[in-house]
């Protein structure tokens, strides 16, 4: 908008060498700047994009492009309000200007008080259009976007509905795999989860597949064409805990040498799944909390606040209701991760579906179920799998590569034991007893890691140790 006290800059274009002078002397008196003059249509387009003038003051009866069409022109690259100068005037002359986007005319020669009473009302005209024209705009944008998103509500509702149909007889689900009912039960509730969007909280012991279940909510969701991003709670000290969430800005510490953004940023219009929600401490749940509220986040190092965009999946297999009462876990963190609840089973309540499960992951490696002999697939269907799935994967890949029929034995605590003891007598005959179980927690702990995939917190979890505790005798050992 041109302020009231700046003079206006004017482009005057005409063919006739005593016009054009005639007008720079009228524009000195009403004191009106003369950013430029051309003689033809093609010079006014190319002066108008170059001098960018508050006003173009342009004959209607030129050599080349007429007036009317140079002034089309100047309203599609770089529009200007345009004051046609006439001799005449006709309706069909004035319907064209019109279209052509020009607000006003002047009658030639035209005098000193018609041109001040012309040029702001084209001015004042050319902004109102301006303005409708990006009301318009934003108007039709507004219209598209929710035709696109009712059309995606409309194309989610059939195909929840398709899946709802066939999940009598499924036996998997996405990436989910499982035909018993606990597992139906999963798919229900994945599938009513995802015509809603908010905060889900899945609980399940680890290895049940809780991230699968989180994919596939956000698969299903209106979200679905946005980031899924997951992040390990546990994994991130709380130390560094708001640069990871909410991200920084270059200069905010030492080692910030550029923008980074947060994992809230990177999952900007999708969805945040929290796994180990249960692992972040009181500071951690108040930070997180303002930004799952809506209230929007601040990266550090910056002044302003982001809006979050996100919905939050959370993860547990702790018992959260049990932290809050005993002062853990904040009371409005959890009801407000708290909305729609999903628990995944673990597998020794659904071995039904442990077969389904094995030539999955053996079709996965390339093979298929006759490498199980029958008495390995009955010991596999018969064990209690504590780590799950997750479990389950990693005994057959390891039974793949090292072609035993013993190694299901090894998952009988009894017998791992015996592996790790040392086999020759003069090895407890070389050191004192604290040397030796220390010399065993060393061999076992590495072993449990193992099975485990060096994940730290189940191994702890498995093990009946606080992780606190299970990470300083990792350091004792020097495993750490």
């Amino acid at each position: 908008m041109k302020e009231a006290s700046m003079p206006i800059r004017v482009l005057i274009v005409d063919d006739e060498t005593l016009a054009r002078e005639k007008m720079c002397e009228l524009m000195e008196i009403v004191e009106y700047i003369v950013a430029g003059v051309a003689t033809d249509g093609e010079e006014a387009l190319a002066l108008t994009e170059s001098l960018r003038p508050d006003v173009v003051l342009m004959d209607i009866n030129m050599p080349g492009i007429s007036g009317i069409e140079a002034a089309r022109l100047i309203q599609d690259r770089c529009p200007t309000p345009v004051v046609i100068m006439t001799a005449y005037q006709s309706p069909e002359l004035l319907q064209d200007a019109a279209d052509a986007g020009i607000g006003a005319y002047l009658f030639k020669p035209p005098d000193i008080r018609q041109i001040e009473r012309t040029v702001p009302i084209a001015m004042a005209r050319f902004q109102d259009l301006m303005a409708l024209r990006r009301s318009n705009a934003e108007l039709r944008a507004e219209i598209a976007a929710r035709q696109k998103a009712e059309e995606e509500r409309n194309q989610l509702a059939h195909l929840n509905f398709a899946l709802k149909s066939g999940l009598k007889n499924q036996q998997r689900f996405g990436d989910l795999i499982g035909k018993s009912r606990e597992m139906h039960l999963v798919y229900k509730r994945i599938l009513h989860a995802a015509e809603s969007d908010e905060q889900i909280l899945i609980s399940g012991e680890s290895g049940t597949g809780k991230e699968l279940a989180a994919r596939m909510v956000h698969q299903l969701s209106a979200r679905r064409n946005a980031p899924f991003v997951p992040v390990n709670c546990g994994a991130i000290p709380e130390a560094l805990f708001e640069s990871e969430a909410f991200g920084y800005r270059k200069g905010a510490f030492t080692d910030a040498r550029t923008d980074r953004a947060g994992f809230f940023e990177a999952a900007h219009q999708g969805t945040l799944f929290l796994d180990e929600i249960g692992e972040l401490g009181l500071m951690q749940q108040v930070k997180l909390l303002r930004a799952i509220e809506g209230h929007g986040y601040t990266p550090v190092g910056a002044q302003m606040p982001k809006m979050s965009d996100v919905r939050i999946i959370a993860a547990t297999n702790r018992n959260l209701q049990q932290q809050v009462r005993e002062g853990r876990m904040r009371q409005d963190f959890f009801y407000r991760v708290h909305v729609l609840t999903m628990s995944m089973p673990p597998l020794r309540k659904r071995k039904e579906d442990i077969p389904l499960l094995i030539e999955h992951f053996l079709r996965q490696l390339g093979t298929d179920l006759s490498v199980i002999p029958e008495e390995v697939m009955s010991r596999l269907c018969a064990y209690d799998w504590p780590g799950n799935v997750r479990e389950l994967q990693n005994v057959l890949r390891r039974y793949l590569v090292i072609h035993r029929l013993e190694f299901v034995d090894s998952l009988n605590p009894v017998a791992e034991a015996a592996e790790i003891l040392p086999t020759d007598d003069q090895e407890y005959d070389n050191g004192d007893y604290y040397a030796v179980m220390q010399a065993f927690e060393k061999c076992y702990l590495l072993k449990m890691l193992a099975r485990h995939q060096w994940n730290k917190t189940l191994t702890a979890e498995r093990l009946g140790i606080p992780l606190r505790t299970f990470h300083r005798r990792l350091k004792n050992l020097g495993l750490e």
